[in-house]
């Protein structure tokens, strides 16, 4: 087989893992709800290439945690509750597919089993953020 038919299939084969990642930089829009899917708010997740991020649902938080391998994004929020820092933490994990980011949140704290929400959170990119 000649080289030049052979060298085009290896380079397709080096990047082929790579072709199915999708960048979640950027910001996201949604809107989530409180307990038992009542008082529904908007919600803004911001993803900074420097893997830092913030959420903002009433008040903005930093993301702890944050991890992002391929199309896999999971991170945590440590609410406020009476404006204070709550004792749980809100873990969300979650793919990026296009413009449509698909998050799962659970409830952590000390001591409790946590149990992964039913219902996916969905957010979209907003194209008019950098």
């Amino acid at each position: 087989m000649k080289l030049r038919y052979v060298a085009p299939f290896l380079v397709v084969l080096a990047i082929a893992p790579y072709l199915g990642a999708q960048d979640p930089t950027g910001t996201w829009l949604g809107e989530t709800s409180g307990a038992g899917g009542l008082a529904r708010r908007p919600m803004k997740l911001v993803l900074k290439a420097d893997g830092t991020g913030t959420m903002e649902v009433d008040n903005v938080r930093e993301l702890l945690d944050l991890k992002v391998d391929g199309n896999k994004v999971s991170f945590a929020v440590r609410p406020l509750v009476g404006g204070q820092p709550a004792g749980f933490l809100f873990r969300y994990n979650g793919e990026v597919k296009g413009d449509t980011m698909t998050l799962y949140v659970s409830i952590e704290r000390e001591g409790v089993e946590p149990n992964r929400s039913e219902d996916p959170l969905i957010l979209k990119r907003d194209k008019g953020q950098p």
